[in-house]
């Protein structure tokens, strides 16, 4: 369940080879920390071959009017932009040896701000005083000075940052597979596929850095990167009612930096990303990443669900970040395909050994417009809400003749 309600309208048209949107989000609560986008204009062209020439294209572009607002309470300011966004990018997919794939690539990334950001940075010399506001002086009576530190953030105007990316991607896979052998009691032989792979990256310092351009999403986030991703993907698969399916997916990954960030190491957290379909009625999913220097977890989330019968579905959730989050969650979908359903949940704070958070909720399910209506305790707040979403709309565009 979503813990800080989303206020978003999007209607997107899919194309034969690409895609657009227009989205718009705006905060409603003003107790809450949002990303405005009034509007966002967007469009994406997925990967593609140029005529015949074994060469393929794919790009995202984005317009957006941006404000990043804080709560009430906050002492952050407000800020916003508008910003153009837009990522192009070449591949060469090629195959060597009959199993090894190779893809090169390179790209471009040009980026506008309406409005950019610098900081200065000043030390000055002040006098020391006590508590009653008197000078202090040292052993030899002269007074004592100690240096102070300001950081000042100022607009900037518009700016243009340019990106290049270069880069290329290797893998293989090797499978075996036992047709014989039963692993489940609803299976049908096993099969294993192994998939080792690396990605190198290579991103030369743009010309404008993160610290100088205000943040609202990754976008504003790009710098200098020079690393490969060294990864190992492992799926063990079986056959149900004639089908084949994913019983264990797992993806397991690091990143070497030949170049290193300062204060980072040689290798990154060692990251994983795992699917478990052991039997159809209970999905488990789960993904951290861990630290091979320190030997501990930096962050660990899984969820585990239980589908019955009725369709209603139980969820429970654990999520844990190192020296600052550990949360059990539990969510309950009641009767979803009826006409009236319930959903309930709750998330506690085990660090802190109290309840955190419980919701309770129902909703009805009409053809077009279906609603619903709930309470949530957050600490010692307690909210109301109301929403409306569209069951049907596809489908009424479609009797329009659209």
């Amino acid at each position: 369940y979503n813990f800080q309600p989303e206020n978003r309208a999007t209607l997107t048209h899919r194309g034969d080879n690409y895609t657009a949107a227009i989205q718009f989000n705006g905060r409603l609560n003003d107790f809450y920390e949002n990303v405005n986008r009034l509007p966002e204009l967007s469009l994406n062209v997925p990967r593609q071959e140029i005529l015949d020439s074994n060469f393929y294209y794919e790009s995202d572009s984005t317009a957006s009017q941006l404000e990043r607002v804080f709560p009430e309470d906050s002492e952050d300011e407000d800020y916003s932009s508008f910003r153009i966004d837009s990522r192009h990018m070449i591949y060469y997919p090629t195959r060597h040896f009959g199993f090894l794939n190779l893809i090169p690539r390179a790209g471009y990334r040009f980026t506008y701000y309406s409005e950019t950001v610098s900081t200065d940075t000043k030390t000055n010399s002040v006098i020391v005083t006590d508590e009653n506001g008197v000078p202090v002086t040292n052993d030899m009576g002269l007074v004592s000075f100690t240096n102070v530190t300001s950081t000042t953030v100022n607009d900037d105007g518009t700016g243009v940052r340019n990106v290049v990316e270069l880069g290329w991607e290797g893998s293989f896979k090797a499978f075996r597979t036992w047709d014989d052998f039963v692993f489940l009691a609803d299976g049908d032989g096993i099969r294993h596929v192994v998939e080792p792979y690396l990605d190198h990256t290579y991103i030369p310092e743009p010309n404008l850095t993160p610290d100088e351009l205000p943040q609202f999403d990754d976008v504003d986030t790009v710098d200098e990167q020079h690393n490969v991703k060294l990864g190992m993907r492992n799926k063990l698969q079986t056959r149900r009612d004639k089908v084949a399916v994913d019983v264990i997916d797992l993806d397991i990954y690091t990143f070497y930096n030949i170049e290193k960030p300062e204060g980072s190491e040689d290798f990154s957290d060692v990251f994983f990303d795992g699917d478990l379909r052991l039997v159809q009625w209970m999905p488990i999913e789960f993904d951290g990443s861990y630290d091979t220097y320190e030997s501990e977890f930096s962050t660990f989330n899984t969820q585990v669900g239980v589908q019955m019968e009725d369709k209603s579905k139980l969820y429970l959730e654990y999520r844990y970040r190192r020296d600052n989050q550990s949360l059990v969650g539990t969510s309950l979908d009641l009767f979803p395909e009826d006409r009236w359903s319930f959903e309930l949940g709750a998330r506690y704070d085990m660090e802190e050994d109290e309840l955190e958070e419980h919701y309770y909720m129902v909703k009805n399910r009409r053809e077009c417009l279906s609603w619903g209506a709930g309470i949530r305790q957050v600490d010692d707040d307690l909210q109301v809400w109301f929403q409306v979403w569209l069951t049907a709309f596809p489908d009424v565009l479609m009797d329009m003749g659209y």
